[in-house]
Parts: C-alpha cells; structure tokens; sequence
C-alpha cells in the first residue's frame, strides 16, 4: 500500500462522527495510527530527505497527542501547594505546583515529548578502569624516581583536572564520555546514565547525576508509591532522592559557571540543572532546532518550580519559618496567567532562532509544533496556504506537506477544535489536485466529501476533468464512491455534470460536413446559400446533442453574414452565446478561493451576464419559427427547443446553486428562474417533457439550501 492509501484508510475509521475517546485514544487514536504510518513509511525508503520528512511528521503527530487530550478533558480538581503542610515533601510540594499551572504541567509534557524524540543516546568505547593512562604514567613517574610529564596531575581524585592535565587518551575518553553522558540526559534517561557511570568505574560522577532526583517520603506524601521508580539501594530507606537538592543544583551550576572546567564537564552539569544562570552554557551545546527548544523548556520548568518552592515554608527546604503572603485563589491564578504570558512570548521567540543542523526553525513543521505549543494552530493553515496559493513551497517536497496538513484539519475537525475555513479548502482542494495527479482517484470522494459547501462541486469537476466516463463501470464506480462518503449521488450525476460531457472531435463525416460550407464564406455572392446551409447544419448539430460542433461552425462563419441573418439564424447565435458563457462560468467556478476576492468579484459579473442573457433567451421565443416553413425545418426546432431549454435551465440552476457559497444573490436568483419557469407567459413547463421531475427534486434542494442558516421561511431572501 502507498502512504496516502495508509492516510484515507486511518482516516476512514474516524470518518463518521467518531466518539472523542476514540480519536485521541493514546494507542489507536488519528495521531498515534498516523505517526505509525510515518515510522514505517520512513523504513520502506532509503531517501535520506524523504526519510527527515517522515520523522519531523511523526513528532509532530506525537506532539499533537501528547499536548491536546489534555487540552481537551475537564482538568482534575488540585490541591495547592501552599496549603499543604511545612512538613510535606518536595516531590510532593512540586506535583502540587505542576498540577495548579495548567501552562507549567504542558511544558512539562512538551518537555518530555522532546526527550522521547530526541537522537538515542551514544555509548562510549569500553573501558577497564578508571583513568587508566594517567594511572600507568604517575606509576611509571614513581617507579623510575623521575619527574612526571609537566602539567600532568598527580593524584586521581575527580577533582584533579582543576589541577592539572589527564593523559591524552584519558583527556579524549573524558570528552567523548561527557558528551555521551550529555545524550543519555538530553533523552531524558538519567537512571541510564547513572548506570553507565557505574560501568565506567566513575561512581561520584553517578553521584552528581543521582542529585538530580528531588526528595520524597512516601509516609509524608498524599502521593502513592512508584515501585517502577525503585532501585535496590533506596528500597531500604523509608526516603528517596536528594535531601538537600538545592545545594546539589547550586553546585551544579557553579561548576557549569567554572571557566576552569572542561566545557563539555561544563555542558553535563547544565544540563543536569538548568537554570537562568548557565543557560548559555547549555545552549552552546545545542545543535538543532528541538535541541534548542528543550534547553529552553528545562530552564523554564527547573526555574519555575524552584521559585515557588522557595515562596512555600517547608522543613525540607530551609524555609519553614519563612513568612508568606496570603493569596486568594484568584490572585494566584493571575500571577500565574502573568508568567504564563511571559513564557508564551520566550517560546515564540524561538521561531526565529538560528541552528547548526538541521531543517531551520521556520520549517513547516517547526512552525506548526510551536503554534501547537501555543495553542495558534489556526495561523499555521493560513501561513500554509497563503504560502500556497504564493508558490513559496518546493515542489519536490509539496505532496507530503499537503498531506500533513490536510490531515491535521480533519483531526481538530474530528476533535472539534477551529479551524480558517478559507485556508482549509484552499488546502483540502490542492490535496484533491496531488492526489489526482499521483494517480489515487479512488481517494478523490473520500477527501471531497470533507469540503462542505464545495464537496459535490468539487468531485463532479474531477469526473468531468478525468478520464473515467469512458467506461461506463468506471463511471458507475465513481458514483458509488461518492455515495458511500456522504455525497448527494444524484446532485453529483444530474446537478452538477453537464449533460452532453466532454467535447469530442468530429468523426470524419461530420468534419467533411464542417468544411464543406466553408467554399460558400469566400464570396458575398454566395453568403445567402452559406446562410441557409449554415442554418441546416447548425439543426443537425444540436438535434443530434453536438452543440461544440455548432460552436466549430459559427467560428468559421463571417460576420458579414449577421446582416443577412433571418430570425433562425439569430437564434442559433443567441444559443452558441449563453453556451460560452455557460461553459465559461462554470470553468470560473470550478477555480474559485473563498480568499480570492478579486476573482471571486470579477465573477460576481461573468454570473451576471450569463443569467442576463439566459433569461432573455427563456423569455423570447427561441426556436419558435415566424411564419410558414417547411414541415421538417419545423420539427427539427422544436426537437431542438424541447432538448436545450430544459438543459439551459438545469446549467443555469446549477451554475446558480454551486454560486451560492461565493456569491449571496446566487439563491434568490435561483428562486426567481423557477418563477420564470411557471409562469404561464413563457410555458417553459411544457419543453421540459420527462425531464420536469428532475428539475423539480433540483429546486426542492435548492429550496432546502435556503433554510441552512436558519429561519422557517425559505422565500424570506425574496422579500
């Protein structure tokens, strides 16, 4: 199966009216099937651009499910940490602060997000000991009473890079071995990494990692136990993590501050504590774009816990004597929309943000994840599809980012969350064009369905424009697949196609028909026999339903033969006419934007004009002969007048019905062509024949269409 196949088939199973459960289910919801889809399609390919694509699409379809259940559930009642007891624990005391910031808990999970998609982790080259050729150099020093290596340190303590120099090879396994330890915390694996410290014989640098998980009394808690969390060496202590966290994380960051460090010593301890003051330090070691992004969250969420630990009295954190002011509910909550604002702000910045590797951070999907984040995902279908309708995207990449916001439109649609309408048909209609050109035409009424307003007009242009009326199981195929996706099967097949389909080319008689009238155009002399002839040909043409043939004709003729037209003549002429102004409407039509406004203006007049001369023709009496003429002439006109009126009149209420999104007069004209219908002046009823229910069931739609946004009265727009 190809990727867009996997696409409508994930999303089929949420197509009719899914329950919200179901759709943002952690395991078989739209985004987790979507980003499966993503994974393995990056698996079946061995491009490496199409394979960064797929994986910058599933973290955003992760990111999509990890931030909007929550946005969309009725958040748990909490209890503050400030009214909690002196004597509670700081894990406890920090869930409590999470939980009262809706803001602060969705950083926390974006943070954890950035961890789960970040690079796996890099493992060092095996070692047997620790430091093991200083070791043997300070050894050889002593054996041979001689002097070690100028600058080489002498002891092995962990401290003694401050003194002096490790062994070149010590010095390199010490860089490499930090910038591992760096990736296994940039994933978030702290145990991992403490782990391999031990493996490493480095314990106190295991230590230094440990530090960073904060103190918990399960006997103190409201909290319940974590046995996943529990390792051997705390199960026989009643406590866990760091009793003294806040002296742990300052030493941290004064030795991420302590120039005489190493730098990558200097980017492991901050990133184990980020904060304010060693910020720079940790984004020097950022290299991509959600690098960035984490270093930003982790300072943020570290930064804001702390404070309003230290605004709390707590045994554990040396403030317990300290005095708080007293706020209400209320004014907690605006000092937390404050800061909320504030942080919102950062986080934009970080659009503009320069980075080393990778896409940039206006890539597309860059600048989706952080209006995700903010909860602005309605400005990225407007970005997207201004830079559409503009040519901004390449083409080689288009398709896939088609596809990806095609989808996340119908995902807030399923989960019932705003989108720009505009923005979104203008992207829903170029992914109808991507899939008709990579050949999925069996998709095209699943995705036309999703359209609205536009849907049936939509997939009726895609029958008439593909090829697929040549055979006529393919054509009831078609249909089918517009019935089983909702669409109005006979609006689709009678009000929207027009009747005579495509223009086919004239047969060989019928061309030698064509050419035979044109020895007759050179000479006035013979203009009055071109005219009669032309009259013949123009009756066999449209009696036998070929009025593009008609067309053909009148091109070829001379317009000096206007002012010898009889009355016939004139008619044909007033036909082929509103015919071109038919076609021509509906071609505009078919390629209108809800936001081009001076399109859509220019064809508030083409619409204009060809009502105006339609009704003209209706209300005249076209093909009706003046006086006496031949018994066949007079059949062959009225064959002519039964075929074309009802089929003008039918155009025209389709033309006028599928207007109704862009043009407001579209359905009071519409109602006033029926009137004109019945009115006993005209007798226009009597042409139609078997052809009147049709157009009947055509004006109870129509009539329906009027009651969309409200009200009882469908003729009140004719008031």
């Amino acid at each position: 199966m190809t990727t867009y196949k996997d696409y409508a088939d994930a999303f089929l199973c949420f197509q009719n009216d899914p329950e919200l459960e179901e759709v943002l289910d952690p395991y078989s919801g739209f985004a987790p099937k979507l980003k499966e889809i993503c994974l393995q399609s990056k698996e079946d390919t061995d491009d490496a651009d199409e394979q960064l694509l797929y994986t910058m699409e599933a973290n955003t379809w992760s990111l999509l499910q990890a931030v909007i259940p929550a946005r969309k559930t009725l958040p748990a009642a909490t209890t503050r940490a400030r009214s909690l007891h002196p004597y509670t624990p700081p894990s406890t005391l920090s869930q409590s602060i999470i939980n009262a910031s809706p803001f602060l808990n969705e950083l926390i999970v974006l943070r954890e997000w950035l961890q789960e998609s970040a690079p796996d982790p890099t493992f060092p080259e095996a070692t047997t000991s620790y430091w093991n050729f200083t070791k043997h150099r300070i050894n050889q020093a002593a054996r041979s009473a001689g002097e070690a290596r100028t600058g080489l340190v002498k002891e092995m303590d962990p401290d003694a890079v401050t003194r002096g120099q490790l062994a070149p090879e010590d010095m390199e396994f010490e860089k490499h071995f930090c910038q591992c330890l760096y990736t296994f915390i940039r994933a978030g694996k702290f145990e991992d990494a403490y782990h391999l410290c031990h493996r490493t014989q480095q314990p106190w640098r295991a230590a230094s990692i440990r530090g960073s998980k904060i103190f918990s009394w399960q006997t103190l808690s409201t909290e319940e136990t974590d046995k996943g969390d529990a390792d051997g060496e705390d199960d026989m202590l009643p406590w866990r993590g760091t009793r003294k966290r806040n002296l742990w994380k300052s030493s941290c960051i004064r030795a991420a501050l302590n120039q005489s460090l190493p730098n990558h010593d200097r980017i492991l301890f901050a990133a184990l504590a980020p904060s304010n003051q060693s910020s720079n330090i940790l984004r020097s070691a950022c290299r991509t774009f959600h690098d960035h992004l984490w270093a930003a969250l982790s300072v943020t969420c570290e930064e804001k816990i702390s404070m309003e630990l230290a605004k709390i009295p707590s045994f554990w954190e040396g403030t317990i004597d300290r005095p708080v002011p007293w706020l209400t509910e209320e004014e907690q909550d605006a000092e937390d929309d404050e800061w909320t604002a504030e942080q919102q702000t950062a986080l934009q910045g970080l659009e503009n943000i320069r980075v080393e590797e990778g896409p940039k951070s206006d890539h597309p999907f860059h600048h989706t994840q952080i209006r995700v984040m903010l909860d602005q995902t309605a400005s990225v279908f407007d970005t997207f599809a201004l830079g559409l309708t503009r040519g901004l995207y390449p083409q080689e990449v288009l398709p896939p980012y088609i596809r990806f916001f095609t989808h996340l439109a119908l995902y807030y649609k399923m989960i019932s969350l705003p989108v720009p309408p505009d923005s979104v048909q203008v992207i829903l209609e170029a992914y109808l064009s991507v899939l008709e050109s990579t050949g999925h035409n069996e998709l095209i009424a699943l995705y036309a369905a999703a359209l609205g307003d536009n849907a049936i007009t939509r997939y009726a242009a895609f029958l008439v424009h593909s090829g697929i009326q040549s055979n006529l199981a393919d054509r009831r195929g078609a249909l089918n697949q517009a019935r089983q996706h909702g669409l109005d099967v006979d609006r689709v097949a009678l009000g929207e196609l027009p009747t005579f389909g495509l223009p086919q080319p004239p047969t060989d008689a019928q061309t030698l028909l064509l050419r035979s009238i044109e020895w007759t155009t050179f000479n006035e002399a013979t203009y009055e026999s071109a005219l009669e002839q032309a009259n013949v040909i123009f009756r066999y043409f449209l009696a036998m339903g070929l009025p593009s043939h008609g067309q053909t004709l009148l091109a070829v003729l001379p317009l000096d033969l206007v002012r010898m037209a009889d009355t016939e003549h004139v008619h044909y002429r007033q036909f082929f006419s509103l015919w071109q102004l038919l076609d021509t409407a509906t071609t505009e039509l078919s390629k209108l934007q809800r936001h081009a406004k001076e399109a859509i203006s220019a064809y508030h007049e083409v619409l204009a004009d060809t009502r105006t001369v339609a009704l003209k023709l209706l209300t005249s009496d076209w093909m009706i002969p003046e006086g006496e003429v031949k018994p066949e002439v007079g059949m062959d006109m009225a064959r002519i007048r039964k075929i074309y009126i009802p089929e003008v009149v039918i155009r025209l209420h389709a033309l006028l019905y599928a207007s109704r999104a862009f043009v407001q007069e579209a359905l009071p004209a519409l109602l006033e062509l029926t009137n004109t219908i019945a009115d006993s002046r005209y007798r226009l009823y009597d042409d139609f024949g078997d052809r009147l229910p049709t157009y009947l069931n055509l004006v109870r739609q129509a009539v329906l269409a009027t009651l969309e946004n409200g009200g009882a009265d469908p003729f009140r727009m004719l008031a």
